[in-house]
């Protein structure tokens, strides 16, 4: 509208130039040129817009999802994050949903792993989440599961994301055999038999040895070391992960017991879920 009133005052001819005559000098035809070139450097063929903030990001599990857990005991995943979005981003972490009295925390290398966690991402950054699960001591057997959230907000926008951890709850992966076992004893004497248990799990386990149905005048101690062994035909020890300790059986009989053999049943607890029970042997000669 502007121009058209500026066309209806001025019209629409040009006034003839004061010199047509005269040529342009090449300085004057390089400044022509390069303003024609600005022109087209500054072209946009697509019209400016508004750029909108995307929060997004992305959580990708760095292991199995799929775990086995001991009541008490705590697993470790790790988990991908990585910025999606087009913005620098703030992500909080935090536990979504879990059986009753289990522990989940979070937190990065180098960092104090806690209940609630903020990463902060760098656009198209990325970094590695520990996620520590730990089961409550009176965790039922069978399948539970862990859900975890992250959240990234911005002045314009919220992002939200979730991963479920699958584990079956179940005792102690432990294996048990008795060694020097059948041996022949003299009334008045005692024998040792040796149990050996390999923890074939991946968390140190406490177990707890007991003697139980034992023969008559016949008294059973269970220790390590024989510094620590006790009357009670208990014993309370630790298995480390992915490793074994040896349990001493020793046998004592009476001067008046009755020939013949006998057996001694030993159970173990973890906590309180039975694990297996061994069966030692001897014979009163």
């Amino acid at each position: 509208m502007l121009f058209a009133l500026l066309i209806l005052l001025l019209g629409a001819k040009h006034p003839p130039p004061l010199n047509d005559i005269t040529k342009l000098d090449t300085k004057r035809i390089m400044v022509g040129v390069l303003a024609f070139a600005v022109l087209i450097a500054a072209f946009v063929p697509i019209p400016m817009s508004a750029v909108v903030t995307d929060s997004s990001f992305e959580m990708t599990p760095m292991d199995d999802t799929n775990r086995t857990i001991v009541p008490g005991q705590l697993v470790v995943f790790e988990v991908l994050v990585q910025n999606t979005g087009n913005t620098k981003e703030n992500i909080s972490f935090e536990k979504v949903s879990s059986p009753t009295g289990w522990v989940v925390t979070f937190g990065e290398e180098g960092t104090t792993y806690s209940e609630t966690y903020d990463m902060l991402l760098n656009v198209s950054g990325e970094s590695v989440l520990t996620v520590m699960v730990e089961s409550s001591s009176d965790s039922l057997l069978g399948n539970s599961s862990v859900t975890i959230g992250g959240t990234a907000v911005t002045s314009a926008s919220e992002f939200n994301a979730r991963m479920t951890f699958n584990l079956t709850v179940m005792t102690p992966e432990v294996e048990l055999w008795v060694s020097d076992d059948g041996q022949d004893v003299l009334p008045g004497d005692s024998v040792v038999s040796h149990l050996i248990v390999n923890n074939t799990g991946e968390g140190d386990v406490n177990l707890t040895f007991v003697a139980r149905d034992l023969p008559g005048l016949v008294a059973v101690l269970l220790y390590e070391d024989a510094a620590d062994a006790n009357s009670s035909g208990t014993l309370e020890a630790a298995v480390p992960a992915s490793g074994d300790i040896t349990v001493s059986i020793e046998v004592f009989v009476w001067a008046s017991a009755e020939p013949g053999e006998k057996t001694v049943f030993i159970d173990v607890f973890y906590l309180s879920a039975h694990v297996g029970t061994v069966e030692v042997t001897f014979v009163v000669a």
